[in-house]
C-alpha cells in the first residue's frame, strides 16, 4: 500500500489580493492511508476549430507541425497534428463547441478514476471514443478535463497516413 502524499496549495482568482486566497488540499486519496496517481500520460490536447482545414494550414506552415491523419466523416472533419517528438497530440476538431483545449489523459483503471472524480463532487460526462471508454469534466475555473482508457490499442494508429480532401 503506497503512504498519502499531500501537498497544499494557495487558490487565488486572478489579480486577488492575498487575503482573498484559500489553501487547498490536494493530492491523496478520500480513503486514508491510500495515495490516488491523479492520471497517466497527457496524450492528446483536443482543441476547437471552426475552419479545420485553415487552422491546418496554419499548425503546417507557422509552426512547423506534422500532419498525421485528417478524417472528414458524420458532418465534422477533425484532424491531429504533432508539433513535437514527444508529447501530447494535438487534435482539432469541428465539432467540439465551447472556449479553449480539452485535455485528454489515459489512465490504466477508467472505473476507479472515474469513480474517484465522482467522490470529489466532478460532474463526469461519459463517453466512446475509438480508444475506449472516455469521461469529460470541466473544472469551476473552465478547463476541460479528459480521461480514457486504452482497451484498443490499434485505436491509436487507426487513421496514421489518411488525409481527407
Amino acid at each position: 500500500m503506497m503512504t498519502r502524499l499531500h501537498r497544499v496549495v494557495r487558490i487565488c482568482r486572478c489579480g486577488a489580493a492575498a487575503p482573498a486566497c484559500r489553501l487547498v488540499r490536494v493530492g491523496g486519496s478520500p480513503r486514508p492511508g491510500v495515495r490516488w496517481p491523479v492520471f497517466g500520460s497527457l496524450d492528446y490536447v483536443y482543441v476547437p476549430a471552426g475552419d479545420v482545414d485553415g487552422e491546418v494550414l496554419r499548425y503546417v506552415q507557422g509552426m512547423g507541425a506534422e500532419l498525421v491523419w485528417k478524417v472528414r466523416g458524420t458532418g465534422t472533419t477533425v484532424a491531429c497534428l504533432r508539433v513535437g517528438d514527444s508529447g501530447p497530440a494535438i487534435l482539432l476538431s469541428g465539432h467540439l463547441r465551447g472556449q479553449g483545449a480539452i485535455l485528454v489523459y489515459r489512465v490504466q483503471d477508467y472505473a476507479a478514476t472515474v469513480a474517484q472524480l465522482r467522490a470529489r463532487n466532478l460532474a463526469v460526462h461519459e463517453l466512446e471514443i475509438p480508444h475506449g471508454p472516455c469521461a469529460t469534466f470541466t473544472m469551476e475555473a473552465g478547463q476541460r478535463y479528459a480521461v480514457y482508457q486504452l482497451v484498443r490499442p490499434g485505436a491509436v494508429h487507426l487513421f496514421d497516413g489518411r488525409i481527407d480532401p
